[in-house]
This record gives structure tokens, sequence and C-alpha cells, in this order.
């Protein structure tokens, strides 16, 4: 058995991004690893006269012989792999050179940690680091409801008996978004971590699927959301899921928004299915980001000032208006 298995998919990356991926692995200081590469039957002359041009012990190249897409291509690598841990990679991304000896150290120090991520350097088209806060995995598990807060896909490490003892492999159904739904399942039996270290730079083009994929991605969303609201209000439907996703993602609150966010706390209340306290105090606060953003009250939405009186605590309203108050005479700064 070897360290670490690095798993990377590959369907027609340029040759440009392809030699700076495959390099960027190959330079890593952290020695004791095979590097998977899953060909998914590109059809692209430049990357397959690339991939046929490696000449590396550690790669091991497996080719689809037809076009299976990203989630199948993964659970193909996960059968083939050997290593203690699995490293998720993409073909147009950057591994930094002790990204691999960081997250094997990192998990070999906790055995109670499933999923190992990092930060992440955006590049190309985007440029900001990529971090998400997964240290009260409760927390983490509620904020998994409302989108996907995973870390970036690439940076993961797996823990390999993991996956193989709890079958986690990636579901099929969920051909753009398998993170999102691999997250959820791996907090139902360990924890999710994502580093400080910034391990990879995640490059950011207009060919990408969260780019060039949006409508598909967004079903698969909808998918995962489903099956999530569905412990708390039974069996919840992919076009009320959707509904869900944009009270959520609409930055201004309406009353039939409001009343979905408080159908979910009174079920949570009910049914338990997460901590009732920091349930509550999350969903909370989206209702308050959606009335109170950080210049004071939203003003595209006239209903804002109907919720802040009619269900807000007599005390909660003064405070803020007071705030806003301030602001606008320029007493304080935000």
């Amino acid at each position: 058995m070897v360290s670490v298995s690095v798993l990377m998919p590959v369907y027609n990356t340029p040759a440009g991004f392809l030699a700076e991926a495959v390099e960027s692995i190959l330079n890593q200081t952290f020695g004791e690893f095979e590097f998977l590469i899953v060909d998914d039957c590109s059809t692209l002359k430049e990357t397959t006269e690339y991939l046929n041009s490696l000449d590396d012990p550690r790669v091991k190249i497996i080719r689809n012989h037809e076009n299976l897409g990203i989630t199948k291509s993964l659970n193909i690598g996960i059968r083939e792999a050997a290593g203690k841990y699995i490293a998720r990679m993409d073909s147009d991304d950057i591994s930094l050179p002790q990204r691999l000896e960081k997250q094997y150290a990192f998990m070999e120090a906790h055995p109670e940690v499933v999923v190992c991520g990092s930060r992440a350097q955006r590049f190309g088209t985007l440029s900001s680091i990529w971090h998400v806060a997964t240290g009260d995995q409760e927390l983490y598990r509620i904020r998994l409801l409302f989108g996907n807060a995973g870390p970036a896909h690439p940076s993961v490490m797996y823990r390999r008996e993991d996956l193989l003892k709890y079958h986690l492999f990636y579901d099929e159904r969920i051909r753009y978004a398998q993170d999102y739904m691999m997250w959820v399942n791996a907090l139902r039996v360990g924890v999710v971590h994502c580093m400080d270290d910034i391990l990879i730079r995640y490059r950011f083009h207009e060919g990408q699927v969260s780019t060039a994929k949006a409508a598909e991605q967004r079903r698969c969303d909808n998918i995962i959301q489903a099956e999530q609201l569905s412990c708390l209000l039974d069996h919840v439907d992919l076009q009320t899921a959707d509904r869900h996703k944009s009270y959520v993602d609409d930055d201004i609150l309406t009353e039939e928004s409001y009343r979905w966010f408080k159908k979910l706390i009174e079920a949570n209340n009910k049914k338990g299915v997460y901590d009732k306290g920091k349930f509550r105090t999350h969903v909370e606060s989206l209702i308050e980001d959606k009335l109170y953003p950080t210049y004071g009250i939203n003003w595209k939405n006239l209903y804002s000032f109907r919720i802040l009186f009619k269900y807000l605590p007599a005390s909660y309203v003064f405070y803020k208006a007071k705030k806003i108050v301030a602001h606008k005479l320029g007493r304080i700064r935000y």
C-alpha cells in the first residue's frame, strides 16, 4: 500500500493547464504516492498527446472507453486506488509543493477526520482566497442545508478506509455537484475539516463546469437539498427545493420566504434533526442579513419594514433603528 493515491479525472483539458496540474503533483515534497489519472475518453488531440507523453513510474493512466462524466470517473479511481489516503486533484488546478506532505501529516494525527480540505487561492478570471470554516461540525452540518459550504473540491484528501467502510462513493445521480453530496454524507460518519494553509491554486476560467453547466448544477443542488429538507419536512420535491434555494440566495425578504424560514425552525423544534439552538440562531441570522445588510435596512423591499416591526422584538427594532440613524448622521462607521 502506498501512502497517498492522487486522483485526477481528465476530459479534454488544454495541454497547458494539464501540464501545470501534473507537474505540480510530480514535484511534491512528499514522495510516497501514486498518481491515478482517469482519462474520460478525451477527444482533444493535445490532451491525449500530453497524457501519452507522460513517463513516470508514479503515474497510472486509466482510460474510460466512453465518456462517463466526472462522478463515475472519480468512483472508478477510488476503486483503483491503493493508498491509505486519496487526494483529489483537478486537471486545470495547481497543488502547492507541500500540499501532500501537510495533509498526510494532519490526517495521520487526526483519525476522526474523514475529509481534509484546505484554503485555496483562486486565480484566472477571479482572484480571492477560498476558505470554509468547519470547526463546529453541527453548525457546519446546518450550513450545508442552505448551500454547498464545502472546501474547494480539488483541495481535499480522503481517508480511503472510511470511504470503503461506509460506502462513501460519489452519488452517480449527481453529475455536477458531487462534492456537495459527499460533504453531507461524510459528516454522518466523521469530521470534515478545512486546514488554514493555502495548499492549492484554483483556476477560474470560462470553460469549467461551474460556469458552463450552471443550470444542471442547480438541478443537482436541488436533489441534495431536497434529501436534507426531507429529514425535516418529510417528502420535499425538487420544485420545493428550488424555491428553498431561491429564498436563501435572494438578497431581499418576502412574506413567503419569511414563512418558509419560520417553518424550518418549527419543524426542527419538533423533530430535533439539528441542534435546536444552533439551528434557530443560524436561520434567524439569514433573516437578519436580508432585513438588515451591512449598511442598514434593505431599501429594495418595503416588506422589510413590515417584518421588522411585525415579527421582531421592540427592543431589537429600537437597537437597529438607533444604528441606522447614527450611520445616517455619520456618527458611526461600519
